[in-house]
């Protein structure tokens, strides 16, 4: 089990492979407009009618990806919930700093898979983007990703990972939204 101090980023390299990461990447692509389909665009922080929007709708680790991805985080966070969503960013779209908010207190990541790596702010320190690279903070760390200077579709994941067994049971209230990993 890992522990992410305030303010700090913990970084796995290599977290999947540049072939995992195309995979996951070709899914998403592939099933972005049904899993837009799946609710409405919630989040006002990106474009209009974006993939992050559906964060609470979809869980990705409940298909394909979750395959590859669930024993990495398991080896990582033994028993924990995940909320596993996408984003893709087409030219001039990006996310605006945030936090993923709490209490409970959680950890988050971003899984950069494809795309132009101009990287990712955290707290207005650019890290520059590797795909396969999973970079862990705590939930109240502020990051945005600037808008996509090309033509080319950024693809990436983020996780909320809650560790705190008093949450485990908010699974059953939100199944589509939630995994429960063990």
């Amino acid at each position: 089990m890992i522990n992410i101090e305030k303010d700090k980023l913990c970084f796995f390299h290599d977290f999947i492979t540049q072939e995992e990461s195309k995979k996951i990447s070709n899914f998403i692509l592939k099933n972005e407009n049904y899993i837009k389909s799946l609710g409405e665009d919630t989040y006002v922080g990106t474009s209009e009618n974006s993939l992050t929007g559906r964060y609470e709708v979809y869980n990705y680790l409940h298909d394909m990806p979750g395959e590859i991805l669930i024993p990495k985080i398991k080896n990582i966070f033994k028993k924990c919930v995940v909320q596993c969503w996408a984003n893709t960013f087409r030219k001039n779209e990006g996310i605006e700093s945030h936090t993923h908010g709490g209490p409970p207190a959680f950890i988050c990541g971003n899984l950069f898979l494809s795309g132009p790596t101009y990287g990712t702010y955290y707290r207005n320190k650019l890290i520059e983007s590797e795909a396969g690279t999973l970079i862990l903070f705590s939930n109240d760390h502020r990051h945005s990703v600037l808008p996509n200077p090309t033509d080319c579709v950024r693809v990436s994941m983020a996780f909320d990972i809650y560790t705190d067994p008093s949450v485990f049971g908010m699974v059953d209230e939100e199944p589509q939204r939630l995994l429960l990993i063990e």
